[in-house]
């Protein structure tokens, strides 16, 4: 019996400094109180506070700095090098600063294990390209990059300090397809298929930091920016959802963010949980659930979250719609 009420001390502990942790009533960087604090605190054992301070640590909250002690830790960051992904993207969705050192850029030649991984010849010249990546100014990683010489000459100009490789070739067609494929594809099945009872577009976090303009929508006369061009096509999903909801009140259009979950695309490292991530989808779909039959909503795993209010915008959303009908030729019907 005494056992199971020291697991039950020292998980509620625990629970409790993770949870003023997750919320920010301590920041990282943030010292503990002290083993003495906490006992008097929680009226617990000194071995009771140790034991969930120790788990603290495995979990990745905490860190103990040998005589100085225990801290908030820095949210561990992880990414899958194997796979083309934008540490852009990915600090966003961590709600951190990207930023990127550019140590060099040059053509050299390409040894067996390069050549391999690019399915060229040894010896053949490609361009290499040396940067350290930082969130919020903390160094992350050092990358070192390899592209053919075809595709690389064409970043050597460009300013990678503040440019995503990921979304300069993205963009290397000369177009911006992000919005074909997130915006024009949704906005097109919309206008031409036979209208259901339900809509569902699929948003992003990053849909807070979109624009709310549609000068230039295709990127024909601005600098070619990924991240800028992602965040804008998820707003504007969000803004064309809204619109629905609007104009056919008669369908349940609403917007999800699935969360940043660790598919081949999100990396191992990605904090939400890949069994929710299609949830909200499908009961938005289907659910008999009043919280479900709504319409003109944006949801976060089936919860209702704020979205920018250019999203709600009348004007807007007549604007962006108005542009994707100029853009392809069809007009959503009445």
């Amino acid at each position: 019996m005494a056992a199971v009420q020291d697991t039950l001390l020292y998980s509620q502990v625990e629970t409790v400094l993770a949870s003023e942790i997750l919320d920010g009533a301590l920041k990282v960087g943030d010292q503990l109180p002290t083993e003495d604090d906490l006992i008097a605190r929680f009226d617990v054992s000194r071995i009771t506070v140790r034991r969930a301070i120790q788990n603290l640590v495995s979990r990745g909250l905490v860190e103990i700095r040998r005589g100085k002690g225990t801290f908030v830790a820095a949210p561990r960051i992880t990414q899958e090098l194997t796979e083309l992904s934008g540490f852009v993207e990915d600090m966003h969705a961590l709600g951190r600063k990207p930023t990127a050192r550019v140590l060099g850029k040059e053509i050299v030649t390409a040894d067996a294990t390069v050549a391999s991984h690019l399915a060229l010849t040894k010896g053949e010249r490609v361009v290499r390209i040396h940067r350290v990546r930082l969130a919020d100014g903390v160094p992350i990683s050092f990358d070192e990059t390899y592209l053919p010489r075809d595709v690389g000459e064409r970043l050597l100009q460009e300013d990678l300090a503040t440019q995503p490789i990921f979304a300069l070739l993205e963009a290397s067609d000369g177009h911006a397809h992000v919005l074909a494929i997130n915006v024009l594809a949704p906005y097109l099945l919309t206008a031409l298929m036979e209208r259901p009872s339900r809509l569902v577009y699929l948003s992003s976090g990053m849909a807070r930091g979109g624009t709310p303009s549609v000068d230039d929508l295709d990127w024909n006369r601005r600098r070619w920016n990924g991240a800028q061009a992602y965040s804008d096509s998820k707003l504007f999903d969000t803004a064309l959802a809204f619109a629905i909801a609007r104009r056919w009140p008669e369908v349940l259009s609403n917007a999800v963010e699935p969360g940043w979950v660790p598919t081949k695309m999100g990396g191992p490292g990605a904090p939400d949980d890949l069994s929710l991530g299609h949830v909200t989808q499908a009961w938005l779909a289907v659910s008999d659930d009043p919280a479900a039959t709504v319409s003109g909503q944006y949801f976060y795993h089936q919860r209702p979250r704020e979205v920018p209010q250019a999203a709600h915008s009348h004007q807007f959303q007549d604007e962006l719609t108005a542009a994707l009908a100029d853009i392809t030729g069809v007009n959503l019907p009445a």
